[in-house]
This record gives C-alpha cells, structure tokens and sequence, in this order.
C-alpha cells in the first residue's frame, strides 16, 4: 500500500473550481461513444452539472479527469463548426 505524504493529502482537500465557462450549451454529436449530451462549454454532462455543488472533493476531481479525458478522445466533429 503507497504511503501519501501530507503534502498529497493537501493537495487532494483542495476543492478545485467549477469548470463552468458560462458558454452553456448541450449538444450530442455524432462521433461521441455515448448519446449523453455535453456541454460544450465546459464538457459535463448534465448529471455532472447538476451534482458539481453536493459533490465532494475526490468527485469533482474524477469529473475533471473524466473532461480531460473526453478533450483528448475527441474527433473531427461536424457539429462542432
């Protein structure tokens, strides 16, 4: 079992922003894994949005991991011009 060291406990209590950009817009595309809308603004699901002020800490950063993620997995999308 890793052992953290204080610093990491910190770090993981920091409660990270919103990664709402105020561009609100759901949209689901054609080359997505899923038909769950995105927004296309800050890349959440509508679920994700709605939950972001009750969730806890280690949430919000799987959530942000989770956009991340979907940044890096997007394709050339039409709806997106």
């Amino acid at each position: 079992m890793p052992s953290s060291t204080p610093v990491q406990y910190l770090e993981l209590a920091k409660k990270p922003a919103s990664p709402c950009n105020q561009v609100c817009v759901m949209q689901t595309s054609a080359t997505m894994e899923t038909t769950t809308p995105l927004c296309l603004g800050c890349g959440r699901t509508m679920a994700e949005i709605s939950s972001w002020p009750t969730m806890l800490t280690a949430q919000k950063y799987i959530v942000l991991q989770k956009i991340e993620a979907r940044r890096l997995n997007k394709t050339e999308d039409p709806l997106s011009k």
